[in-house]
């Protein structure tokens, strides 16, 4: 009986399995190198991201003007995407993904909707308004700053929220001593 359960999952995993890279009735196994990519890829988001990042985009209003720098590690998160098509653990693939996304959405929705802000002396500082050529500004009517900021909260917050499933993936799949 139990000789029959194993054939029977097998057979069904087979069949998920069907018109993807793995051919039908093997699993793939995991070898060293594959561990190791899966690591380094983890290694490179958590060098990006700092916890006092993550806490300042968490409880960012963005009602205030705000340094620029606290959002450059964002940008360069899609570039540590591109070692994840190689990975092996689709859980740490997936997750690594969410969090791609949602650093670009967030990235876009910036970039579309903030200023340097015109108050400030120098270019390190952002607010929300329309980016419009050198030397024009435009301030945004309040109901339009309110749904500006109320996107990029939400931008942040699965931001924070994608990181965190990140962390608990990687942890599963690295546990320390």
């Amino acid at each position: 009986m139990t000789v029959a359960l194993l054939s029977t999952k097998a057979v069904l995993r087979s069949r998920r399995r069907k018109g993807s890279r793995w051919e039908s009735g093997s699993i793939p196994q995991e070898d060293g190198s594959q561990f190791e990519n899966d690591r380094e890829v983890i290694l490179r988001v958590h060098r990006l991201i700092r916890e006092g990042d993550l806490d300042w985009l968490g409880s960012e209003t963005f009602t205030t003007s705000w340094r620029d720098d606290q959002v450059v590690f964002l940008r360069e998160l899609p570039l540590v995407d591109a070692g994840r098509s190689n990975m092996f653990d689709p859980a740490l693939r997936a997750a690594v993904g969410r969090l791609t996304v949602a650093a670009e959405t967030f990235i876009r929705a910036y970039d579309g909707s903030t200023i340097d802000d015109p108050i400030m002396r120098d270019a390190t500082w952002r607010t929300i308004g329309r980016p419009r050529p050198a030397g024009e500004t435009d301030v945004l009517a309040e109901g339009d700053r309110i749904v500006t900021q109320n996107l990029l909260r939400e931008a942040a917050a699965e931001i924070c929220t994608s990181y965190s499933e990140l962390s608990a993936a990687s942890r599963a799949r690295f546990p320390t001593d």
